[in-house]
């Protein structure tokens, strides 16, 4: 009998045992595989109101967008239960957190959603007041700032509000307006790849072509303000300053090569002596190709007259006297510069009122946007930059007395003024 209650008490100290296993192991399993049961799949052209972001905890790609209300809505890409589409997911952050710790995942819904553009959230731009942060430069239409990054890249950013100006944010934009739904963007991170004054342009790295990684802000589903990457490759701006410096090759992840590369003025002084050069002036001067003063010196006149008869003579244009432009240019046969005409004056357009916010007013069709005022209405698979919907935002627009207006943002571009209507 004693034997019997020694079983049943070392029996019942094991399923003890075990139960308190069970849910540290069913704990575990969810936190190494956030959203059990779902199945991941990767979209080459998700919806253009998401954005696509990484979350602490999860590596997959979740595709977020701000709503109407300005709370930000996280889905995630692929199937459950064999339906395929996007679907809504919770994230929270729990107690205590602290930036870079595993956030917590869960499906809000067994069935996919779809979001259209009507769910996206509006962000306003103050009609006053709009701040500047320190290394950007405000843009041409009202609200808008920009910082120039190391690829010589234009940055625009709108400063908005999406909750009736309590709060204001920085995000992109399009079409010179706030982009529905955008998530708000980090400056400071922005100014980590801005281009420093007098610094030339870097190549895009291969590995960089379609995006890179910038900070956004996002809320948790219980309310925790977070900065979070978009899913694309990091950009390491002083490394790849460091490197170029060097003129090595940048390994992978960049994939970067940079090649000193000399300039004209270099190579025709490495190519030539500076009574060649003198000499090349003089007989570009006499062919009409203007030179400028004959001194010797490969100047940026100089290059350019080379150039000019290079084009002229069917060379490459290159603005360098090597061998085969020096023999065309000596040879005696040569097509000179035709002298150029008087340029006549051209009257001004008349500006016609203030500039003022347009949306565009067709009877239902898509209106263009076109290069110049000369190009409206010809060949708009050519000649149109862009075009909106009936009602949508154009931005800030200025009419001219000729009957067409000039959009005054980062894009530019003309439209007939009986397309617009005064927002």
């Amino acid at each position: 009998m004693n034997f019997k209650k020694h079983i049943i008490k070392r029996f019942a100290t094991l399923l003890i045992a075990i139960a308190m296993l069970v849910p540290v192991a069913f704990a575990t399993q969810v936190q190494a595989q956030p959203l059990a049961g779902f199945n991941h799949l990767v979209i080459t052209a998700p919806n253009s109101l998401y954005t696509e972001i990484l979350l602490p905890g999860l590596d997959k790609t979740v595709y977020a967008f701000n709503d109407i209300k300005g709370v930000t809505q996280f889905r995630v890409y692929g199937s459950y239960n064999n339906i395929l589409g996007y679907y809504p997911i919770t994230v929270t952050a729990g107690e205590d957190y602290e930036e870079g710790q595993p956030l917590q995942f869960a499906l809000a819904s067994d069935k996919p959603i779809k979001d259209r553009m009507e769910d996206a959230g509006k962000a306003v731009i103050p009609k006053e007041n709009i701040v500047i942060p320190a290394g950007f430069s405000p843009a041409r239409t009202h609200g808008l700032v920009y910082v120039e990054n190391l690829f010589g890249q234009k940055e625009y950013r709108a400063y908005a509000s999406y909750d009736n100006n309590t709060t204001f944010v920085y995000v992109p934009t399009q079409n010179s307006r706030p982009k529905p739904g955008a998530l708000g963007r980090v400056t400071e991170d922005m100014l980590t790849r801005a281009k420093i004054a007098g610094e030339r342009n870097f190549a895009v790295p291969e590995a960089l072509k379609n995006g890179f990684a910038e900070l956004v802000l996002i809320k948790t589903n219980d309310n925790v303000e977070l900065s979070v990457s978009t899913a694309y490759p990091e950009l390491n701006a002083g490394e790849i300053r460091a490197l170029a410096a060097q003129s090595v090759v940048i390994v992978p992840p960049y994939d970067y090569v940079y090649e000193e590369r000399k300039t004209a003025a270099q190579r025709n002084h490495e190519l030539n002596s500076k009574d060649d050069i003198r000499q090349i002036q003089i007989k570009l001067n006499e062919l009409g190709f203007d030179a400028g003063a004959v001194d010797g010196l490969a100047g940026e006149k100089t290059v350019a007259a080379i150039k000019a008869f290079q084009k002229a003579n069917g060379l490459s244009q290159d603005g360098i006297v090597g061998k085969y432009t020096w023999a065309k240019l000596f040879s005696g046969v040569v097509i000179t510069q035709a002298p150029k005409p008087l340029p006549t004056a051209t009257p001004e357009p008349q500006k016609k009122g203030e500039p003022y916010f347009a949306i565009a007013n067709t009877t239902g069709g898509d209106l263009n946007i076109w290069k110049t005022p000369e190009l409206i209405g010809k060949n708009a698979k050519i000649n149109a930059l862009y075009s909106v919907k009936n009602g949508e935002d154009i931005g800030m627009v200025q009419e001219y007395e000729e009957g067409y207006a000039e959009v005054l943002d980062e894009t530019g571009g003309f439209v007939r003024v009986r397309y617009l209507k005064e927002k």
